[in-house]
């Protein structure tokens, strides 16, 4: 597999946020975690397009991120803004 580099600052850091969420929920070392996909997003609303059932979010766009990661065969769904939320959204 080809490693995704981040495009910028902005995506670097929400990279490493979620691949270090992920490292510590899974026990596992960051370098175990692999990239398999970052897309720039704009999402709907506040819930970063993973609403959680029965929560009412503002409704206003929110610049952010897809990113797919891959760890022990496999793969996460991150949702994320660009500067520091994120939810794990395994659709």
């Amino acid at each position: 597999m080809t490693p995704v580099t981040p495009p910028n600052e902005a995506t670097s850091k929400m990279v490493t946020l979620v691949i270090q969420h992920l490292a510590k929920k899974l026990g596992i070392g960051a370098d175990q975690v692999n990239i398999s996909d970052v897309k720039p997003v704009i999402w709907r609303d506040a819930g970063l397009g993973c609403p959680k059932p029965g929560v009412d979010y503002i409704q206003m766009e929110t610049p952010g991120f897809n990113i797919r990661l891959e760890a022990g065969g496999q793969t996460y769904n991150y949702h994320t803004d660009q500067t520091k939320r994120f939810v794990l959204c395994n659709k």
